[in-house]
């Protein structure tokens, strides 16, 4: 018996890409003015002053910013963005436990660094510079940045932390570009009928998240469609240009 026919469609696209933005950040200081002051501590003898041994002093400072750093709580790990066309899930975990009854919540905002000119009728809203909350006090894993209107050719800055209770971890940051990062999903339908001696393929286009057309965003946007008679024969491919 022969094989199967079918037809395979694939979309592509060559858009813009943004070039990567890295910043660094981090809270500034020191120990030096701590020592320093604990160097400077005195003792009432009998009728005289006494300076406390630099090596005492050191032992006790080491041992306060020992007992700091045990107490703070870890950040998440494994960050990374998930994201399909215009759907953009952040993710992360958590291998730290819930530190007994007390729950472990999670935090995830973002911050525009910059824009990209464009001719594309969507442009930034706002050059606000602040941070947005997308997540706030979940108990997930993961947040989902879809409904925040990322702006296509943008580049933003991505933070999640976690809490309990009074407690807070470092932000753990990452840079986020949609039309560098995200991945154009396939055509959201594909139809196949007979037309003489061959075949009619009708392609839709890949969704947003808000259903619309991914040809808003990508201008460039192209279909590779592979057709063969039966499944043992050479394949061949095609491209086709979606219709205006």
């Amino acid at each position: 018996m022969g094989g199967r026919s079918g037809v395979r469609v694939t979309s592509l696209h060559a858009g813009l890409r943004t070039e990567s933005a890295q910043g660094k950040g981090g809270d500034g200081g020191g120990d030096g003015d701590a020592q320093d002051a604990c160097l400077r501590v005195t003792r009432q003898g009998k009728g005289e002053k006494q300076k406390v041994t630099t090596a005492g002093v050191l032992m006790v400072s080491g041992l306060f910013l020992h007992i700091q750093a045990s107490a703070t709580l870890p950040s998440p790990q494994g960050v990374t963005m998930q994201s399909l066309n215009t759907q953009y899930v952040l993710k992360w975990t958590w291998p730290h436990g819930s530190g007994g009854n007390r729950t472990v919540t999670f935090a995830a905002q973002y911050m525009p660094l910059r824009s990209i000119p464009t001719r594309s009728k969507f442009k930034l809203r706002s050059r606000n510079r602040s941070w947005s909350t997308v997540c706030e006090n979940i108990t997930d894993t993961q947040c989902d940045f879809s409904d925040s209107d990322l702006y296509y050719f943008g580049i933003y800055l991505l933070r999640v932390r976690a809490s309990r209770e009074k407690e807070n971890s470092d932000w753990v940051q990452q840079e986020f570009c949609p039309d560098k990062d995200a991945n154009l999903g396939p055509p959201s339908n594909v139809e196949v009928t007979p037309a003489n001696n061959g075949l009619t393929v009708n392609i839709s286009d890949p969704l947003t998240s808000k259903h619309t057309s991914m040809k808003d965003y990508l201008a460039y946007m192209y279909y590779s469609v592979q057709y063969w008679k039966h499944s043992t024969a050479e394949r061949k491919v095609r491209s086709a240009s979606p219709c205006d």
